[in-house]
């Protein structure tokens, strides 16, 4: 009887705190952007019962922490994130989705705000989604300010997860990508500066990303990118990256991206050259002025000639071709 007592209570918390979300938030205009709804509610909706259980345990073992300031967050974000264009409201996956932000809050209350290892020390300062810390990296030695970084918890048995074993691979080869390391079970990454077309040059910007791509098209893809998740390195030679490790998929996984820039949703196979293509979409957004969209600036040069010559390449050496063509011109 104690027990169904219990499960009576903890089931009262949690339907509760996700149907008074429910009536809360509100739906903004619908636009194209990465389905943060979709990786958050199936994170928990693919666990099996057991996981669930547990997750809901947790939650009301720890139920204080889903403070007023903690449900007006998930309110905020839950409002962004259905406003994608691809998301249909669903009260079923938005309980699955409130469960893991609120797990998300459980997990952000039991760690702590510095972290080092032998080089540098890691100060953590906020959130800028339920599961993504923001904060800044500092060198142990000296104490002198190296980068900005986001990080977010390895949860198990979830995508995030996964996240850790592609940063790995891309270490051990040596991959161009920006400043990424894990904590115990923290993986943290190098937030980008924002690209000034006044001072970053365009044929930089393209060679170094057509570089990074080439490395990493080996064996994942990003499934959505755009032109926030581009940007330049404060370490090294101050390169130029694409930072969005989230939305890495697999070379062999169907994408279910809603990329404006591309018609990828119809067949759900991202090739290396819709990389390209992608890319240059977003860079003519970004370099030439006005309120034209980027299917009337990609009519312009360069980029229209950037866009007819990847046309022609062969899928396979892309990369390599596309770059050749960068500095012969």
């Amino acid at each position: 009887m104690k027990l169904k007592i219990i499960i009576n209570k903890m089931d009262t918390f949690i339907n509760g705190t996700v149907n008074n979300i429910i009536k809360s938030y509100s739906v903004h205009d619908k636009v194209c952007k990465f389905n943060y709804f979709e990786l958050y509610q199936t994170s928990f909706s693919n666990l099996n019962d057991e996981e669930q259980k547990k997750i809901i345990n947790i939650i009301y073992k720890n139920k204080q922490v889903i403070d007023k300031n903690c449900i007006d967050d998930i309110i905020h974000f839950l409002s962004s994130d259905v406003s994608n264009i691809s998301v249909e409201i669903d009260n079923k996956l938005i309980k699955n989705y409130i469960i893991f932000c609120m797990y998300c809050y459980i997990l952000e209350a039991k760690i702590e705000n510095i972290h080092f290892n032998e080089h540098n020390i890691l100060s953590l300062h906020g959130k800028d989604r339920p599961n993504r810390f923001l904060g800044y990296m500092y060198s142990y030695d000296t104490n002198e300010y190296i980068c900005d970084i986001m990080g977010f918890s390895i949860i198990p048995n979830t995508p995030f997860e996964n996240i850790s074993e592609k940063i790995i691979h891309m270490k051990k080869y040596k991959a161009p990508v920006p400043y990424c390391d894990i904590y115990d079970n923290f993986v943290v990454y190098e937030k980008l500066n924002n690209i000034d077309p006044n001072v970053d040059p365009l044929v930089n910007v393209l060679k170094d990303i057509t570089n990074q791509l080439r490395y990493i098209n080996k064996r994942y893809k990003f499934e959505y990118f755009d032109k926030n998740d581009i940007g330049k390195s404060n370490l090294n030679f101050r390169r130029y990256h694409i930072g969005c490790f989230e939305t890495l998929i697999d070379n062999k996984t169907t994408s279910k991206s809603n990329n404006k820039y591309s018609d990828v949703k119809k067949s759900g196979k991202i090739t290396k050259k819709d990389q390209l293509k992608t890319l240059i979409y977003i860079l003519s957004e970004l370099y030439i002025t006005g309120d034209e969209t980027y299917e009337e600036k990609i009519k312009f040069q360069p980029f229209k000639n950037y866009l007819e010559y990847i046309e022609k390449l062969d899928d396979k050496n892309c990369h390599d071709d596309f770059i050749h063509h960068l500095i012969d011109n």
